[in-house]
């Protein structure tokens, strides 16, 4: 099985918790597939700014208990993959309307060529 179907491969875990997105995911692949050295995708991810050493710490972490034969040990992982994702899309949501904010106070509208998107990547690091 290729890592692509396994859903408990790194990318497909840290998507699950919606860190980064599918598109990141297959970014990253790609640019580890095209690299001249050896990297990890959880590197290529962090170089790339799509997401944080303790988000690939947090996915690993539920990667190792998704693994575990015991039923137990999954749906504790599962769990707290729900706990996770709700923490991060919540973070994700106040970041992108607090930049909606920023913009609508500097210009007094949606300025269109800068979106909350764009401002809560930028304030998230990327």
């Amino acid at each position: 099985m290729s890592a692509k179907d396994d859903p408990t491969s790194l990318g497909n875990v840290l998507v699950e918790l919606g860190l980064i997105t599918p598109k990141q995911l297959a970014d990253a692949v790609e640019r580890q597939e095209n690299s001249t050295i050896e990297q990890l995708l959880g590197a290529v991810l962090v170089h790339q700014g799509y997401c944080s050493k303790h988000d690939i710490e947090t996915a690993m972490s539920a990667q190792k208990g998704l693994r575990k034969g015991k039923k137990i040990n999954q749906a504790l992982a599962m769990a707290d993959l729900a706990i996770q994702r709700k923490r991060s899309n919540g973070a994700r949501d106040r970041a992108i309307e607090s930049g909606a904010r920023f913009t609508r106070s500097t210009t007094g509208t949606t300025y269109p060529a800068v979106t909350a998107e764009m401002l809560a990547k930028i304030g998230n690091g990327g």
